[in-house]
């Protein structure tokens, strides 16, 4: 088991992308990180709420929150 509480990954995105999340991370202060993460889980969430299929997987994990 990770010493994390959440699961940790890499991923790869345009510069342009990269430069504009820096900006929006500073002016929320926050780091970069935890506002890709907030943003990603937000979209998410979103799209989890449209889909009946999607909610019915997430409900019977053992996510935690």
């Amino acid at each position: 088991m990770s010493n994390y509480a959440r699961p940790r990954i890499s991923i790869v995105i345009d510069e342009d992308v990269l430069e504009a999340a820096k900006v929006f991370a500073k002016e929320e202060q926050r780091p970069l990180s935890t506002y890709i993460s907030v943003l990603l889980s937000e979209v998410i969430r979103e799209k989890v709420a449209q889909r009946k299929d999607v909610k019915k997987i997430l409900s019977t994990s053992d996510r935690k929150t």
